[in-house]
């Protein structure tokens, strides 16, 4: 063991999410022993970390770790991985607060979207509403499922509007789409183990997949986001 990581014994995973197959190296345990320069979790701790084979006992570098608030149910927690890829999606789509956005798509990938850019205080419009085209949309999140359904809410899209791109199925975008409206393309990548075992000062580096994934966890415990389970 590493002197940054941490050895944990599992309580529970994530199996069931078809749509973001990564996010199944997912899971919460218990810390049993912690490297010389682990600075955030003591042995004890109640953890979730993503990107390594949930196995029974699993070595985890700190920063794809975070503790998990007490009271906060490990099948709720488990989902802070998918929660921490969202959060960084929304940043680099580039939407703020009081913008418009249209999340296209199923599944927990769209409900947690649906929940986050509410909290960033962007306004989430249904698609009945976005399709409408008379009302102009800064951007649109599409997740698994929502792949076809670009087309239908193209009108209302505003010049340079941001598209995320959530899943990995083709985009169906119709090319003068493109050309007429210099629509921003994003397409985020999910955290995956890091071989550099870098640790990044705030300073340098405001938001790592581990501060993404205690904001997660934060919002869980607030109240703000809840994960239909």
């Amino acid at each position: 063991m590493k002197d940054n990581e941490i050895l944990v014994r599992k309580v529970y995973d994530l199996t069931r999410v078809e749509e973001a197959p990564i996010f199944k190296n997912t899971g919460i345990g218990i810390v049993e022993e912690r490297g010389v320069q682990t600075r955030d979790v003591a042995i004890g701790d109640r953890v979730v970390w993503i990107g390594i084979p949930t196995n029974d006992k699993v070595t985890v570098p700190e920063y794809l770790s975070e503790r998990v608030p007490d009271g906060l149910e490990d099948s709720v927690a488990v989902f802070a991985g998918i929660g921490a890829f969202v959060i960084q999606a929304v940043r680099e789509s580039g939407l703020t607060f009081g913008d418009r956005a249209a999340v296209l798509g199923q599944g927990i990938l769209k409900d947690i979207t649906s929940q986050v850019i509410t909290s960033f205080g962007i306004h989430n419009l249904e698609l009945a509403l976005a399709r409408k085209g008379d009302v102009e949309i800064d951007g649109i999140f599409v997740c698994p499922a929502g792949e076809k359904s670009i087309s239908l809410v193209a009108n209302s899209l505003r010049n340079k509007a941001s598209v995320t791109v959530l899943t990995g199925g083709h985009v169906d975008m119709p090319p003068e789409l493109l050309a007429e409206k210099a629509l921003k393309f994003t397409h985020p990548v999910p955290t995956q183990a890091d071989e550099r075992d870098v640790y990044y000062p705030r300073a340098y580096v405001r938001w790592t997949t581990k501060r993404n994934m205690g904001l997660f966890l934060n919002l869980l415990t607030e109240g703000r986001t809840k994960i239909a389970i």
